[in-house]
């Protein structure tokens, strides 16, 4: 007798599932479905994002740098991605 198993993984970008063969638990990184891998690699952004990252400007000057310092962290992650 031959099974077929299908496992789901959630997209981390926008939080929707798609079938796979493989389960994806194990050795588990970042899942990217088709649609946000294809949207960034031509416009380098996702239709619909199931998380999204906010920086509030304060008026507080070393605040002001420190969230300089992380919107640049974050921008170089998503360069990698």
């Amino acid at each position: 007798m031959i099974t077929l198993s299908i496992y789901w993984y959630r997209c981390d970008l926008c939080g929707k599932n798609s079938p796979t063969a493989n389960c994806t638990i194990k050795n588990r990184k970042l899942n990217v479905c088709y649609r946000c891998f294809i949207t960034f690699k031509l416009w380098n952004k996702c239709s619909d994002y199931g998380w999204k990252i906010e920086v509030k400007r304060l008026s507080n000057a070393n605040t002001e740098e420190k969230l300089e310092k992380l919107e640049f962290i974050l921008e170089e992650i998503s360069k990698k991605e």
